[in-house]
């Protein structure tokens, strides 16, 4: 692609700018661009200055496929009114928490903590050993399950969500919820988790690049907030956060499964192609 001389003085005073004590690759990027013509015939480093200055110039990256290894989802709602212990509401949720029509728990996965009489509790249930768990305190709930692997646990966990979000069923419009996940993803070869990250050492100095910004998708109204770096799990391999909210009026049915959607949709900007779970 050709370079404008615009471009090159733009890419020259960034250059200047981020390392003005060692002004050489400025220089060198001067003299490359007197005697080329397109972006294609510069050193690599100099490419970069270039590609920082202008994201015209910048060829598209192919997209790089991945797969979900390891998958902890967690949605938290606040309640419409803070209750203390001893409501009826919190006998009635208790209930419900082993209810085979409500939340389907054995009484042995419930147990509740106090540290007041009033409002200083929390009642705690887990299951799937441990690795799912939902927690009630005065004024808000949350509900997550950690170390999924396939499909089939997906599945389950959709089943897990609906059944959750339709708990509180009078819930105020303006509610908002935050759902939050994590995950350890493996790229298939002949792509690299470290080539992938490189795209993101747009300065000198940085040692392990990573990404984190706030991005916006088709049919999802908040903003996203993804992280992605190297995993600490799995060497070699990524690590990617996803935070985002959303609101009360849903159909719960069908809105849980877009959750998966959203998150691949969303590591997509990032030319991350995320396989669905086998």
């Amino acid at each position: 692609m050709r370079i404008s001389r615009s471009i090159a003085s733009k890419a020259i005073a960034w250059t200047t700018t981020v390392n003005p004590k060692n002004p050489a690759i400025a220089v060198q990027l001067l003299k490359c661009v007197q005697t080329t013509h397109f972006d294609s015939e510069l050193p690599p480093a100099i490419r970069v200055c270039l590609r920082r200055a202008s994201p015209s110039i910048q060829q598209p990256p192919a997209m790089t496929p991945c797969q979900i290894e390891l998958l902890n989802l967690q949605i938290e709602t606040p309640l419409s009114q803070v209750r203390a212990l001893n409501h009826e509401d919190i006998r009635t949720f208790s209930e419900w928490l082993c209810d085979p029509e409500g939340f389907r728990l054995r009484p042995d996965q419930v147990r509740v903590k106090t540290w007041d009489p009033i409002f200083g509790y929390e009642i705690l249930a887990q299951f799937f050993g441990e690795n799912g768990f939902l927690v009630r305190t005065a004024d808000r709930m949350r509900v997550g399950v950690k170390n999924a692997r396939s499909a089939g646990d997906w599945e389950i966990i959709q089943q897990l969500f609906v059944r959750f979000l339709h708990q509180e069923a009078n819930a105020r419009p303006e509610t908002i919820r935050n759902f939050s996940a994590t995950a350890h993803i493996k790229v298939d070869e002949p792509y690299t988790a470290s080539e992938f990250l490189q795209r993101f050492a747009v300065v000198p100095g940085i040692e392990r690049p990573a990404a984190l910004s706030y991005v916006k998708i088709a049919d999802w109204e908040k903003d996203i907030r993804i992280v992605i770096e190297p995993s600490n799990m799995l060497p070699g391999q990524l690590f990617i956060s996803w935070d985002s909210q959303f609101g009360a009026n849903q159909d719960w049915d069908t809105f849980v499964p877009v959750l998966m959607t959203v998150m691949e949709n969303s590591a997509a900007i990032f030319d991350l192609q995320i396989a669905p779970l086998r």
